[in-house]
């Protein structure tokens, strides 16, 4: 979970040095980055393997810790490629959560390099 946070953190350095407004709260991109899977703790079964029911559980994890339910949804929606109007929040933490993304931002982000 830490890749995801650092490389979120990277991303949206490089969109606040470009003076770009992409619309979204980096605060709640932060959070949903850093918390995401956390509804693995009750699912540990699902750090190595397959599985979802980490994504409900840990969104009702975060709100009886009283986080707020707008910041509580990353860990529901972080894997919900199929919703019909995700915010580009969700979307950011969705993509930068994926395995792939992550290793592949993390090479660029930062490095003054360009992606290709």
């Amino acid at each position: 979970m830490r890749a995801v946070h650092d490389v979120a953190a990277q991303l949206l350095e490089w969109i606040a040095i470009r003076d770009l407004d992409p619309g979204i709260n980096p605060k709640a991109v932060l959070f949903g980055a850093a918390t995401h899977d956390i509804g693995k703790t009750l699912h540990p079964g699902e750090l190595s393997g397959p599985g979802s029911q980490h994504e409900e559980a840990g969104r009702e994890l975060l709100m009886a810790q009283g986080v707020d339910s707008v910041m509580a949804r990353f860990a529901a929606t972080h894997a919900a490629w199929n919703v019909e109007d995700p915010g580009m929040e969700d979307l950011l933490v969705s993509t930068l959560g994926s395995t792939k993304s992550t290793a592949a931002g993390a090479g660029y982000l930062g490095s003054g390099r360009e992606p290709p």
